[in-house]
């Protein structure tokens, strides 16, 4: 029975000695990071220009349509008109879900760049959104070193518009319209000797008629 009891004391030590380490490891170095995403998007002077970026292809596409209606009460019985009008509105809202699809991709491209960064450089072991915990300790917040971060990184998004640029017209067309007009020329002339002597061989065929009235 003594036996039983030590060894159970040795085990509530050990095991109170482990989990005094482990508290003691924590409020030196937190093994978990905490991110406000929404917070961070925010902040963010990237995602801020992303998302003017997509209020200005908006107020472009509100501008076509304004035009696109105006057409339409110009001529409100052209069925074609109205045909047209229907395929370019349907092409004009794929390419804004387009466009702000991209901007989506391209933001949150970033953020998971600088939420790794974050985590690699502050020796972390895994990075949880905010929004699952619970409770934590303050320092285990990284929400403004990941704002840090990704406002860095530098984004393009003039490449993001509501028309495809149209295909720029083929350089060699002009240069191949100059090397072919000699060649053509150089044909018609040589085709209209060929053709000229026909003309004095009819001639004689025909005046040989008169020479048989004698021989009658």
């Amino acid at each position: 029975m003594s036996k039983n009891f030590a060894w159970s004391v040795l085990g509530l030590t050990l095991l109170f000695s482990i989990v005094l380490f482990g508290c003691n490891e924590d409020k030196q170095k937190p093994l978990a990071g905490i991110v406000d995403a929404e917070a961070v998007f925010q902040k963010s002077t990237l995602a801020a220009a992303g998302m003017k970026h997509i209020d200005a292809l908006n107020t472009e596409m509100q501008a076509k349509l304004a035009q696109m209606q105006s057409q339409l009460q110009a001529a409100p019985e052209d069925a074609e008109l109205e045909g047209k009008l229907q395929s370019d509105l349907f092409a004009l809202q794929t390419r804004m879900d387009q466009g702000q699809r991209q901007i989506a991709e391209k933001i949150n491209a970033v953020f998971d760049q600088a939420v790794e960064e974050c985590r690699v450089a502050q020796g972390l072991e895994v990075i949880l959104p905010k929004q699952l915990v619970m409770a934590s300790r303050p320092e285990a917040d990284i929400t403004e070193a990941v704002v840090a971060a990704m406002d860095k990184s530098t984004v393009d998004f003039s490449d993001i518009k509501l028309e495809e640029s149209a295909p720029a017209a083929a350089p060699e067309t002009p240069a191949d319209a100059a090397t072919e007009t000699p060649d053509a020329a150089a044909s018609a002339e040589e085709a209209a000797p060929a053709t000229a002597p026909e003309t004095p061989v009819d001639a004689p065929a025909e005046a040989a008629a008169p020479a048989e009235t004698p021989a009658n």
